[in-house]
């Protein structure tokens, strides 16, 4: 006796060559016939997609949400914190979607991130390389997981994450498809960068509002910059001005905090226009061009943009 198949069978039938094709009526729908089955059901739908059949009850989410959707994320960390930092923001993101997901500390960490490596630009250098060595070896985990490469690898971060999204799409394209910069560092050898956007700022605030709106502030965002310069602005400076030219104040490291202009190698005076050419030499080392060869999702989008922190 032939083998009978038990259980329920849905034959679910979509119009010719279209997943979201009009819906047949009941007569239009073609007779299946499913050799072996014990109980057949014949539907027409006019969405076969999930989002049609989680609707018309021929799904059940329980069975495969959570699964891989044959994507990865790969992330840096913002500022200079841990791997961990993009935990809430892109990861609890991506996982619930289905990506694989891999993130990276970018080798060095905390505000004296500056000390890593033998010259300056060394520690900034080595985050773009860590993302790159991060996203080959995240590759062959998940084919080793799931059995095959990922059909797509995208790159995402945020601040500093933002700025290794950009670094990547234009100098390792062959490693990803896409990526989405949030709010990343913008760096260029001849400005604008941090060094040549935050000076001003320490100048004028708090006294001088059209020193801060000539400095790219707009009036209309006041009311946060009490706290970035307490905790961002002056801080930011002096210690991407130390990883790039730590020679601006001689034998101190990373500056003083919140000292007056006027002071002996303070970051408020700092001009980087003015600096030897080895500092603008340093910063092109990790300089961005803003022109993408991969898709990006960005504010400001590739060809555009001015540093932010």
């Amino acid at each position: 006796m032939p083998r009978r198949l038990l259980g329920l069978v849905v034959a679910a039938i979509a119009g010719a060559g279209a997943l979201s094709a009009a819906p047949a009526s009941a007569d239009a729908c073609p007779a299946v016939t499913v050799p072996g089955a014990e109980h057949q059901v014949g539907t027409c739908l006019s969405d076969l997609t999930t989002a049609g059949t989680l609707l018309s009850g021929h799904t059940d989410k329980a069975d495969w949400a959570g699964l891989w959707n044959g994507g990865l994320v790969v992330a840096g960390s913002p500022g200079n914190r841990e791997t961990y930092a993009n935990d809430f923001t892109i990861s609890d993101w991506a996982l619930a979607r289905g990506y694989a997901y891999a993130a990276t500390d970018k080798g060095n960490t905390g505000v004296t991130f500056y000390r890593d490596g033998a010259a300056p630009g060394d520690a900034v250098a080595e985050w773009n390389e860590r993302v790159s060595q991060l996203a080959v070896a995240a590759k062959a985990v998940t084919k080793q997981r799931y059995g095959m490469a990922p059909r797509r690898t995208i790159a995402a971060g945020q601040s500093n994450g933002g700025y290794l999204v950009r670094w990547q799409l234009e100098n390792r394209p062959d490693l990803f498809d896409g990526g989405v910069d949030w709010e990343g560092v913008l760096w260029t050898a001849g400005g604008p960068n941090l060094l040549t956007f935050l000076p001003p700022a320490l100048r004028a605030y708090p006294a001088d509002a059209a020193g801060m709106a000539a400095a790219g502030f707009w009036p209309e965002s006041a009311f946060l910059w009490d706290f970035h310069y307490r905790y961002y602005w002056d801080l930011t400076q002096r210690v991407y001005r130390e990883e790039f030219d730590p020679a601006y104040d001689g034998d101190a490291e990373a500056g003083t905090p919140f000292c007056a202009s006027g002071t002996p190698g303070c970051d408020t005076d700092y001009d980087y226009a003015s600096r030897p050419r080895s500092v603008r030499q340093a910063v092109a080392r990790v300089a961005l061009t803003t022109t993408c060869t991969r898709s990006i999702r960005s504010r400001p989008s590739c060809g555009s943009g001015a540093p932010t922190t």
